[in-house]
């Protein structure tokens, strides 16, 4: 495929289409892999909807290097259920702290789950997923 899409290694062939402020091909965190540098402002990778990113349970896991606040709270992965409503995310906030969002359809009540780490992301280093 060309390097305007993500592609789906789950074979659920939910890939997904590059746009925006993004640099392919930079070194990754292990020899030989590569990883993209998002602008943090208008990169992104931009799935369709598919049944299978409706999972019963979800695990969210990122790989980052956080190079400091911006006014925006910095979505690292978000699935919207409709336009503007997150159905579930993981974002850096202009605090520093990570951001976890899940919202639950359960009769006829939707309720939203916030979490928020109590450490910051280290500036410049590279980072997984901190104590929620």
């Amino acid at each position: 495929m060309g390097a305007s899409i993500a592609a789906d290694s789950s074979l659920n062939g939910n890939d997904g289409r590059y746009t925006g402020g993004i640099t392919l091909g930079l070194p990754g965190f292990h020899g030989g892999d590569t990883a993209a540098l998002f602008d943090g402002r208008t990169g992104r990778i931009v799935v369709q909807i598919s049944a299978t990113d409706n999972p019963a349970r979800i695990t969210m896991e990122a790989k980052i290097r956080w190079d400091g606040p911006t006014d925006l709270q910095q979505r690292i992965l978000e699935k919207e259920s409709f336009a503007g409503t997150t159905q579930y995310g993981l974002s850096v906030m202009p605090s520093g702290k990570l951001h976890v969002e899940l919202r639950a359809r359960r009769a006829l009540t939707i309720p939203l789950m916030v979490a928020e780490s109590t450490d910051t992301v280290a500036l410049g280093r590279n980072a997984c997923s901190r104590h929620l």
